[in-house]
């Protein structure tokens, strides 16, 4: 099961804000990785398309730990004063949704 271990948010470019999400999973093979991994371009596209999405992986073999990084960029004009908290909550739950989903058809 993937956890959240942590964010940050910055203010990166001078028109958009980054959220840094940070999460991981202690319960994988290499064979989910490598699947997974591919899945995980997918994510960008089941987001807002305003968004620009990256991540980046991790992945420990003899641990089985998967560690994922994922910044979303958020253009200025599409993020209201004092919504930040609600965006990161709902990525955060959206991520892990989309993450479990994924790793349940492996």
């Amino acid at each position: 099961m993937i956890k959240f271990l942590k964010s940050d948010i910055s203010k990166t470019k001078p028109v958009a804000t980054d959220i840094f999400l940070t999460f991981k999973d202690n319960e994988i093979d290499k064979k989910q990785y490598k699947l997974l991994k591919k899945r995980l371009n997918q994510y960008a596209f089941d987001i807002k398309p305003e968004y620009a999405v990256k991540s980046e992986t991790k992945y420990n073999e003899s641990l089985k730990t998967l560690l994922i990084g994922i910044i979303i960029t958020i253009p200025d004009q599409l993020l209201p004063q004092g919504i930040i908290t609600k965006i990161l909550a709902d990525n955060i739950k959206e991520f892990q949704k989309f993450y479990e989903g994924q790793k349940s058809q492996v």
